[in-house]
């Protein structure tokens, strides 16, 4: 299935912050791989989310045209849930900011957290 409406599509990727990708986008292929290459699924759509309201957009715009939903949040989920064939990816790879108060003893992380590790791990003095 490819989303057969291009000027919803177009209209639903001018209101994003980060990147919508399909098929005919150079960059399509290296943003629907993950760690796991036995999962070799092909997305009729790749949102590349910076914020909340990216992830927001997208839900609504797959859940108004009944695409199934994948999140990624660095690609490493070993049994490929975090791709789909024909629905959409919403990626949220780049969402990797990481702000850590240590008197509060609190973070907070993007839907990439692997930089929260590299954040919070005790420093030498």
């Amino acid at each position: 299935m490819s989303v057969s409406l291009p000027e919803s599509l177009a209209a639903f990727s001018s209101g994003l912050r980060g990147a919508c990708l399909t098929t005919a986008n150079p960059g399509y292929d290296k943003a629907r791989g993950i760690w796991n290459a036995l999962a070799d699924k092909r997305p009729a759509i790749i949102v590349q989310c910076t914020g909340a309201g990216d992830v927001m957009d997208a839900v609504k715009f797959a859940r108004k045209h009944a695409l199934v939903i994948a999140v990624r949040g660095g690609g490493h989920n070993v049994a490929g849930n975090a791709t789909c064939d024909d629905g959409m990816v919403v990626d949220l790879s780049r969402m990797n900011a990481v702000r850590v108060d240590p008197d509060a003893r609190r973070a907070r992380a993007g839907g990439n957290v692997f930089r929260l590790n590299q954040n919070i791990r005790p420093r030498a003095p």
